[in-house]
């Protein structure tokens, strides 16, 4: 993923960018969240109720088909 990131060019445009894995646990996002959370930015490509847990958690979230 990171070979991704670099690839696109992407990287100047976060203040930080982590990769992880964890399902359907909302603690699993949490923990990464940033004040406000509508500034932390979940991209996921599988799993929508993924997406749900950080809509819920009050992040911006992106799905990549």
């Amino acid at each position: 993923m990171q070979r991704e990131v670099n690839r696109l060019g992407v990287s100047k445009y976060f203040k930080e960018i982590v990769f992880a894995e964890g399902g359907k646990d909302p603690n699993t996002f949490a923990k990464y969240l940033t004040k406000p959370t509508k500034h932390t930015l979940l991209i996921r490509d599988r799993v929508r109720s993924e997406l749900e847990i950080g809509n819920k958690l009050g992040a911006t979230t992106v799905w990549v088909k």
